[in-house]
């Protein structure tokens, strides 16, 4: 293994080859990694890779900082490959193409763009300037923020944990599992005439979908958590923006597969639980009915409602979606005119115990533990409300 550290030049120049260990190293641009091992506490200024480099490089970067990263490989080639795993850095200007393996470990990225067949994998951290291109994937993990992120249509995300998308757009397949049609620029579909990709969601800050959290707390115990808030205030915000988005992904055109925000208790193919979310906390009997579906508790389902298929009871939700909301001018979404009354008017009970007190009327329903993992989905909303503080 080949040592360097703090080093004002290395042998090779500023190609590093073999297996390595680098500590305190600053290096200047057109730096080639053509090895494996481990780069600590170091300052890199450009790193370069030629598109027709044949090799396996498996490189650990640690608290350092990297300007620019430019990296290729030949995928065709056998046993080449290129892997980075990022810990506690942070990154600008990176680009990484077909056969590049990219994670991240809480570390923060400026312009990120992931060209065919590279990956990137985030646990913790944020990622700013996000574009994912052709058949890239993008995965996060635990407590990370994207913001203004973009996904091709033929590319994957897949978004779990403690996660928080400011000003996206997110197309492809993934948590959401969208199909896309072949044509996915439909002439016509905006307002002004011009074409949008199906599945896109703008979002201008952190949407909730917790209900386990918000069916397994007091009234009291959210009061004193949120400094005083009203609660009213509080959920039918929650509702609106949910909404909102549910409305955006429908009008797309595109095929949601699933959305589910419960996936630890609803164990059906094809949840889209995300998009009803808003009439469960409105209190709504048909959103009822489809959470308790999906998390197989269909005997707590009235009689009234057992024989209808879920079909049947997404027709009635996607419904009230267009019921409820409406296009602007500048062709985003909007809740009616006639729901924001009902709403106001309706504020009396927009409490998790009023809502439980609903569901439980409805239904015969008391443990609320089926709507999620309920210490998990406290922990999101609670650190959710520490970032806007």
């Amino acid at each position: 293994m080949t040592t360097h550290e703090k080093p004002s030049g290395l042998p090779d120049g500023n190609l590093l080859t073999g297996d390595v260990a680098v500590s305190g190293c600053s290096f200047g641009d057109d730096v080639q990694l053509h090895c494996s091992g481990e780069i600590i506490n170091s300052s890199l200024g450009k790193v370069s890779q030629p598109s027709n480099f044949q090799g396996a490089v498996d490189v650990h970067i640690e608290d350092s900082s990297i300007d620019s990263v430019q990296v290729a490989s030949d995928a065709t080639a056998e046993g080449s490959g290129i892997t980075l795993d990022l810990k506690n850095s942070n990154a600008s200007g990176v680009t990484v193409h077909d056969g590049v393996k990219l994670t991240l470990h809480n570390s923060n990225v400026e312009s990120l763009t992931l060209h065919s067949g590279a990956t990137y994998s985030g646990f913790g951290g944020d990622a700013h300037k996000v574009t994912l291109m052709d058949s890239s994937s993008l995965s996060t993990f635990g407590d990370v923020q994207l913001d203004s992120c973009t996904v091709s249509p033929k590319s994957e995300f897949t978004l779990s944990g403690n996660f928080s998308i400011l000003r996206a757009t997110l197309v492809g397949e993934g948590s959401f599992k969208i199909d896309d049609p072949a044509d996915y620029f439909r002439a016509g579909d905006s307002v002004f005439g011009g074409g949008v990709k199906p599945a896109t969601v703008g979002t201008s800050g952190e949407v909730w979908y917790v209900p386990s959290a918000f069916l397994s707390m007091s009234d009291e115990e959210l009061r004193v958590g949120t400094a005083g808030k009203r609660i009213d205030d509080l959920l039918s915000s929650n509702i609106a923006q949910t909404l909102i988005r549910s409305a955006s992904l429908l009008a797309t055109g595109a095929h949601i597969q699933e959305f589910c925000i419960a996936p630890s208790v609803h164990l059906e193919d094809g949840c889209r639980c995300g998009l009803y979310y808003p009439f469960l906390i409105g209190g709504d009997p048909l959103a009822i009915v489809y959470f308790l579906w999906q998390a197989g508790l269909r005997s707590a389902i009235p009689t009234a409602y057992r024989f209808l298929s879920v079909r049947q009871i997404e027709d009635g939700l996607r419904r009230l979606v267009a019921e409820r909301t409406e296009r602007t001018f500048g062709g985003t979404y909007m809740l009616t005119g006639d729901y924001v009354t009902a709403i106001s008017w309706d504020r009396a009970r927009l409490t998790p115990e009023s809502v439980r007190s609903r569901i439980t009327e409805f239904c015969g329903l008391e443990d609320f533990s089926s709507f999620g993992d309920v210490e998990l989905s406290k922990e999101r909303f609670w650190a959710s409300l520490e970032m806007d503080s």
